[in-house]
């Protein structure tokens, strides 16, 4: 385009001075009109120049305008990673890369001239289509010398598709590349199951992603910068790209969802293999009770089932139990595993922090968030430390009402609110959100069931609520009518409410109320801003810290979030140790000791005695729950450390917190709830090591 401007310039200017030439001449203008007519044109040449310059008469981004052009890093990243493997060998000779889409293919012929490069449109469908169980198309790999395939993010045709397949079979397609949009895939033959693996040392270590991230892996310490682009800042700054790692954490996002579709099989497998191990261990055992032990053992293994014959007959009371007893084992384990959601976490953090305005990025991050609590270990987690599940839905809730402020027509992000919104009590919004969503995702003559239905249930919901609402509360206070609201399933009514009120109005209680309603629904920056010093008196050290952790967190401001945790820990929760826990318990006992030495039936010893048993119970409960409340807060710190990528503050956060609840105070009594995360957490961490020479799948522990 620039050189067609060069020559198509000069010939429109002879053009239109042939044509001016031939037309009559203009009746004489006074010197003043003359003056005018030029100034004006002189001005109107400058403006069209000062709006070319920035890009404004063309589409976006806007931006200082270039001669040269650079190609995306991923392109770039992923041809060096090419080169290096040709150095190293990697590739058996004579095998050829299958492109999916010709911007790879070209990149790669200028970047990496040495990799055999093929594009063959034909056979990338037909590779998708044999990926999702279609035609095999074996042979006509073999006779192509494809070995490996390169899909790119950015390319919106085939590329979701083949992702989402490829990624759902790691044994037959090997994941060997993970950068920015570009993703590399080997492909094993089925015909040399006996040939030596050539992608066996080459295949991307999700757990060493996961938990052990490089500098460049980890999420932005601060967050993405408040503010937008000033419209000035397209004369001389350019405009941010998109990100590669927007594409990074969509791909990982993609495998989350194979591996949660793969999870059925996993957990039948492992449910059968403790079964027979179970049932191998109790067939020794003798004895009265040893054939109903053995019974048992064989029911939970193949439970028996109801006659076909008789269609719609309930399952015998047993199968019923071990059904539920398996639900209850699927729903521990979780159905994916949390290490690669926190690598899309990371991966859309950066992405945004790259580009603040990118609706995308913020959108895959509320949607990472879902999922961590939604599909893995943590949706177990969550219901011993309700604090963790709080964390999660207002990190979603940010993103998600982020990526609307945004692109307010994001249909996606409209959906995960309303269904967010109903789980968090917010059933008004989340009306409000879902009939967004079929607006945004309406298409001439498809209808969408099962959201219809759902909204129509929820509105008509909505409206019941409403009528009670104001006949319950017509003549209440506005901290009542706030309280009431919420109650009810009104978040959004009750926020109004709150928003449209004094402080005074509601006092300490509507407050609170307050500030967790906007974490709720998204708005961690007012949860900042408003929570100014003088109000921590008021609302207590621990509700203003955990408040202000929480919005933080959600904006993704590790490091500030952290700050505000050892706040709320204290510094003896993070010195606290195995040692000094024992020694604040040796104390009570041995004044408890001290208290209980034999003085004899007299009255006032009895007393004694009875006052210090009590203050002795009442010492351990105190000493319990503060050491309890340290521990969840050591614990969050952690899983925010790890969030970040920040590996070691992340183990010195978890064995504080083990250390203020040790595995033998972990009845459910004493409330450390929070020592199984801690744990859990620990093993994956030293398991994907990567001094560990043997590689490790990630497991619940």
């Amino acid at each position: 385009m620039p050189f067609f401007a060069v020559v198509a310039g000069p010939v429109l200017a002879w053009n239109l001075q042939d044509v001016f030439a031939r037309r009559p001449p203009p009746p004489p203008r006074r010197p003043w009109a003359r003056l005018t007519i030029r100034a004006a044109t002189a001005l109107l040449a400058v403006a069209f120049l000062a709006c070319l310059w920035p890009g404004w008469l063309q589409g976006p981004p806007f931006e200082p305008r270039r001669w040269a052009g650079d190609p995306p890093p991923a392109l770039a990243r992923g041809a060096e990673v090419f080169r290096q493997w040709h150095a190293a060998g990697a590739w058996p000779p004579g095998t050829r890369t299958l492109h999916l889409s010709p911007d790879t293919a070209n990149a790669f012929r200028w970047l990496c001239p040495e990799d055999d490069q093929l594009l063959d449109a034909q056979l990338a469908a037909d590779v998708v289509a044999a990926a999702g169980g279609g035609e095999p198309v074996d042979d006509r790999l073999r006779q192509a010398r494809v070995s490996r395939i390169v899909v790119y993010g950015m390319d919106r045709g085939l590329s979701v598709a083949v992702l989402e397949r490829l990624l759902a079979a790691p044994d037959r397609w090997p994941l060997l590349h993970l950068g920015g949009g570009v993703v590399v895939f080997g492909w094993r033959d089925p015909a040399r199951p006996g040939a030596e693996d050539p992608f066996r040392d080459r295949e991307v270590d999700l757990d060493r992603l996961a938990f052990h991230p490089t500098t460049n892996e980890m999420a932005p310490p601060s967050g993405p910068a408040r503010g937008g682009r000033r419209w000035w800042d397209a004369f001389w700054k350019p405009a941010p790209s998109r990100s590669p790692d927007r594409d990074e954490a969509t791909v990982l996002l993609l495998k989350a969802d194979a591996m949660r579709q793969l999870a059925p099989a996993r957990h039948l497998n492992a449910w059968e293999a403790g079964q027979v191990a179970a049932l191998v261990g109790a067939g020794g055992r003798v004895g009265p009770f040893a054939p109903t032990d053995h019974a048992l053992r064989l029911a939970l293994l193949r439970p028996p089932l109801p006659d076909r014959s008789s269609p719609g007959e309930a399952p015998p009371p047993v199968t019923q139990t071990i059904f539920s007893l398996q639900r209850q084992f699927v729903f521990l384990r979780g159905d994916t595993p949390p290490g690669v959601l926190f690598a899309a976490v990371r991966a859309a953090r950066r992405a945004a922090a790259a580009d603040p305005t990118d609706a995308g990025a913020h959108l895959v991050l509320g949607q990472a968030y879902l999922r961590l609590l939604g599909s893995t270990t943590e949706r177990a987690w969550a219901g011993r430390l309700p604090q963790l599940a709080r964390l999660r839905q207002a990190q979603a809730s940010t993103a998600l009402n982020r990526a609307l402020a945004l692109d307010p027509g994001l249909a996606q992000a409209h959906l995960e609110l309303g269904r967010l919104y109903q789980n968090l009590g917010c059933l008004d919004l989340a009306a409000a959100h879902l009939r967004a969503y079929r607006t945004a995702a309406a298409r001439p003559g498809q209808n969408d069931t099962p959201v219809d239905t759902e909204l129509a249930r929820l509105e008509e919901e909505v409206e019941r609520l409403v009528h009670k609402f104001s006949e319950e509360s017509a003549r209440s206070s506005v901290a009542d009518r706030a309280a009431r609201a919420a109650n009810l399933g009104l978040g959004g009514k009750a926020r109004d409410i709150l928003l449209e009120s004094d402080v005074a109005a509601f006092g300490t209680q509507g407050t609170e109320l307050e500030l967790d309603l906007l974490l709720r629904t998204g708005r961690a920056d007012d949860v900042l801003d408003w929570t100014t010093p003088e109000l921590k008196g008021s609302l207590g050290v621990p509700f203003y810290h955990w408040s202000r952790a929480q919005a933080l967190a959600a904006i993704g401001n590790y490091a500030a979030a952290d700050a505000e945790l050892v706040e709320l820990i204290g510094p003896a929760g993070q010195r606290l140790d195995v040692d000094q826990v024992a020694g604040v318990f040796g104390l009570l006992v041995g004044r408890a000791v001290l208290d209980e030495q034999t003085g004899g039936p007299f009255l006032p010893h009895l007393i004694r005695q009875a006052l210090g048993r009590k203050s002795f119970q009442s010492g351990i409960g105190e000493t319990l729950a503060e050491l309890a409340q340290l521990s969840d807060g050591a614990t969050i710190r952690g899983l925010v450390a790890l969030e970040a990528g920040e590996i070691a503050r992340t183990r010195e956060a978890f064995h504080t917190a083990l250390a203020l609840s040790p595995d033998r105070s972990a009845d459910t009594r004493f409330g450390f709830r929070a020592w199984p995360i801690a744990r859990g957490y620990l093993r994956w961490i030293d398991a994907a090591s990567p001094d560990r020479p043997e590689t490790f799948m990630m497991t619940v522990p």
